[in-house]
């Protein structure tokens, strides 16, 4: 018999009771089901267990010829987690212990085109295969690829793709698509962003923002300034921007002196498709674009068209816009190379309101106002139309014909080729042609002045007429550049060259007297021809030390420049200038899983524009400007949550500013102030509050000085002098200490966003004597969109559809003005003029893709 063992006692018996052999034998069998139960549970989770969580492991290489890709950033991302490694020497990398579920793998590498994919984890391990494909297959865009910057660039950069610009795209002129991005301020003249508009970036003037379309200079030789106007509906035709703020990287063109911005046009998709979007809104702001992509044709020909009509009546009294646009795209493939013609034609006749507002006049201020009509001689018709008309709304021309009238077509032709799997060349011809006029009505003009004689009627002699004229400028651009790329695992090098010339008429036309019929003369009273060549060459490359990424940028760039005149009176006849500048740019970018780091120290040298020299004598003529910028960057990334933190330094010599100066005929012309300095911070960042709810923006809190300067103003009366006062460490004009955006982003449904953004703009001063009565009050403007949008397929978008509704508070604010200043009677008196946004204002966008 069994031995006997005690037992607990029963709930009712204190006494120990005792087992005998077959009590054991039963608890014996029951303690072994205990056992495989447990141990069956223990199966059962660990299974379940590895089924929550695998191993994902991956190679990357390349074809053609195929290799592994070493040191490649691999990001794996869903809406709950990312994680991060770099390939090793093999192109091998791995994940452990990976949740199941939907994840979005990313890879980037200093030679290759980002690669973006979506893939289900399960319970087996995964083994992902990916192959990279060098930038130069995406023959596309070769060309805009010498000049833009990479994640491995040392360079402070905001990168647009297509879907923001959809996104934004409300059928206003182009800079209103940056308008979201860090340190910008945009401005529109007819006031609703149709027609005439501007963007500042760190309040650097479009003077001194190098803009390229593919890679080539869109920035008006002469005047180096870019007029959006000229090529309506341009948010179409592109696949994607970068913004550069500070020197930047080597470009074509002028040298960047602050920002560039670089838009590449639309890829050729292999997918055949067709697009129309409409649009309407406030204003009787109304669009037709109608868009046809070929599809990859037999020989592997494709080809791309568009057409755009945009009309608005403007905010502004008659400051209406009649825009015309069409794009054709046509492209012959190889396998090691490409050729590819890009055709941007743009058409637009505005009716003109650079006048602006007189400040009291928009705030409602009567007797400011009466100030201005008697210090002006405001008088007649002129006094009965400011009187009049609405306050915010004013526009001093009334002529019914006070138009803009102008043709700007682009031709740009490119030819790409794979020289090895290292070396590729990419070449591209390019001509831009210009070809237009303004009109004015000019009331009681000396008729001399436009070489027409005095007019006897019976017994009287008339020797000045009200005119009607056109100032013209028929102009050409033609030029050629060529990049040769070099990339291994470790270096990445560029060397780039280029030249162009232009040639431009200006012109004026006396079409019309009060005594003749209109056009009836064909009167020209002014004529003189410029013409500017320009060489420039630049190498830069990349060498990957393991995570540490230095940079090197050379560009050499010389200008020759021949011009007639002062101002349009040929008083000195030809004259020439050459610059020969070299800008160098050395910086360093250090890469680890989320988080970037940057450095680099930059110089960038500009010539002065076409009015520096032409309203200037010869001896007075400005010298040419320095910028030297430092800039340090941080970015940390982790799925949905983006942080950037960006200091800046641009110290400048000879920087030219208005300082209230004027010349022999009367005209404000610039000076060089030996020192001023922008400076400051800004942050970049996005939070995920939810699955559906979105929170970003940036900030940019910035000091922008000049050391010192001299104002000039004039006496009005009395002895006619110049008043001279000095000024020191006095902010530059139109140069806000503080910008900032901030956007909320709601995903009601898979189909349907909501985003609401807030842009505040701190205190602009009109002049730079930092004087609170000549300048631009602080704003914020708060913007409403509902977008709604069907689920892509094979890339097609579907139905979209989307309402804005723009300054939803119906704030009525200034964000660009000027001012000019006179003594009267020993008294200063300013006069301010502002261009005033519009109220509150609602635009709607159809879109269908077939």
């Amino acid at each position: 018999m069994a031995e006997m063992i005690p037992v607990e006692p029963d709930a009712g018996n204190a006494a120990v009771g005792r087992l005998d052999s077959d009590q054991l034998d039963s608890c014996y069998l029951k303690l072994q089901e205990m056992k495989k139960l447990l141990l069956t549970f223990i199966i059962v989770a660990t299974a379940v267990i590895t089924r929550a969580q695998t191993t994902v492991t991956g190679s990357v290489f390349t074809t053609k010829p195929k290799q592994v890709v070493a040191f490649a950033f691999v990001k794996m991302s869903n809406a709950t987690s990312s994680l991060g490694t770099v390939t090793n020497e093999l192109g091998e990398f791995e994940f452990k212990n990976v949740k199941v579920g939907s994840y979005t793998i990313e890879v980037e590498h200093i030679e290759f085109k980002n690669y973006t994919a979506n893939f289900e984890v399960t319970s087996e391990n995964a083994l992902l295969n990916i192959q990279l494909t060098k930038e130069f297959e995406y023959l596309d865009a070769a060309i805009i690829n010498g000049v833009r910057a990479t994640n491995t660039t040392p360079a402070t950069v905001t990168n647009l793709d297509q879907t923001d610009i959809q996104r934004s795209d409300q059928q206003k002129d182009f800079p209103f698509l940056l308008n979201l991005t860090p340190s910008t301020v945009i401005s529109s003249q007819a006031g609703n962003g149709v027609g005439y508009t501007g963007v500042r970036i760190r309040g650097i003037d479009p003077t001194r923002v190098n803009v390229t379309i593919n890679g080539i200079p869109l920035n008006d030789a002469e005047s180096q300034g870019v007029y959006w106007v000229n090529l309506p509906d341009l948010a179409s035709s592109s696949e994607s921007v970068q913004v550069q703020r500070g020197v930047g990287t080597s470009t074509n063109g002028g040298s960047a002196f602050g920002a560039s911005v670089n838009i590449r046009t639309n890829d050729l998709n292999k997918l055949k498709q067709s697009r129309v979007v409409l649009g309407t809104g406030s204003f009787g702001t109304n669009r037709v674009s109608l868009t046809h992509n070929s599809g990859r044709l037999k020989h592997n020909w494709g080809y791309q068209l568009r057409g755009s009509l945009i009309e608005s009546n403007g905010f502004i009294d008659r400051a209406s816009s009649d825009l015309k646009s069409a794009n054709l795209i046509v492209a012959k493939y190889w396998d090691k190379a490409s050729l590819k013609a890009n055709v941007l034609l743009g058409s637009e006749r505005t009716y003109q309101a650079w006048y602006a507002i007189p400040e009291p006049k928009f705030e409602g201020n009567t007797a400011e106002t009466n100030r201005y009509i008697n210090q002006l001689y405001i008088v007649g018709d002129e006094l009965v139309n400011l009187q009049q008309s609405n306050s915010k709304m004013y526009n001093i021309y009334t002529y019914e014909n006070e138009v803009d009238n102008y043709n700007q077509n682009h031709y740009q032709l490119f030819h790409d080729y794979e020289l090895s799997g290292k070396w590729n060349l990419n070449s591209a011809g390019y001509i831009t042609t210009g070809k237009g006029y303004y009109e004015q009505f000019k009331p009681k003009e000396d008729l001399t002045d436009y070489g027409l004689p005095t007019v006897l009627q019976g017994t009287d002699t008339f020797e000045q007429a009200d005119v009607i004229r056109r100032r013209w400028l028929d102009n050409t651009l033609l030029g050629f550049i060529t990049n040769a790329h070099y990339n291994s695992t470790k270096l990445n090098a560029t060397i780039g060259a280029g030249f162009s010339t232009y040639t431009g008429r200006h012109f004026g036309e006396a079409i019309a007297t009060e005594f003749t019929g209109y056009e009836d003369l064909n009167q020209i009273y002014y004529d003189n021809e410029s013409s500017k060549n320009e060489v420039n060459a630049y190498a830069k490359a990349t060498y990957r030390l393991g995570k540490w990424l230095p940079y090197l940028d050379v560009q050499f760039r010389q200008v020759d420049y021949s011009f007639e005149g002062l101002d349009n009176n040929l008083e000195f006849g030809n004259q020439q200038v050459q610059y020969t500048f070299i800008n160098p740019k050395l910086g360093v970018t250090y890469n680890h899983k989320r988080t970037r780091l940057y450095a680099t120290v930059a110089q960038g040298n500009r010539e002065p524009v076409r009015d520096d020299f032409r309203n200037n004598r010869p001896d007075d003529w400005p010298k040419h400007e320095s910028l030297n910028n430092v800039e340090v960057g941080y970015r940390y990334t982790k799925g949905r949550k983006q942080m950037g933190v960006t200091f800046y330094h641009m110290d400048y010599d000879n920087q030219l500013v208005l300082t209230g100066a004027v010349n022999d005929v009367g005209e404000a012309v610039r000076t060089n102030v030996e020192s001023s300095v922008r400076q400051g911070v800004e942050f970049e960042f996005q939070y995920p509050l939810s699955k559906d709810l979105q929170f970003g923006g940036n900030a940019t809190f910035a000091q922008n000085k000049i050391d010192a300067f001299t104002e000039y103003v004039g006496e009005w009366d009395g002895n006619y002098d110049i008043i001279e006062i000095n000024h020191s460490n006095t902010d530059i004009s139109f140069s806000p200490n503080v910008i900032a955006m901030a956007m909320l982003s709601y995903k009601v449904s898979k189909a349907v966003q909501m985003d609401l953004t807030s842009k505040y703009v701190g205190r602009q001063f009109l002049d730079n004597t930092q004087n609170d009565a000549r300048s631009l009050k602080a704003y914020n403007n708060i913007d409403f969109a509902i977008r709604y949008q069907t689920k892509k397929v094979q890339g097609l978008s579907g139905v979209e559809v989307g309402l804005f509704i723009n300054n939803i508070l119906n704030q009525f604010y200034t964000p660009d003005g000027y001012t000019f200043s006179g003594f009267i009677g020993g008294e200063r008196q300013d006069f301010n003029y502002v261009y005033p946004m519009a109220g509150r204002n609602v635009m709607l966008k159809a879109s269908l893709d077939l």
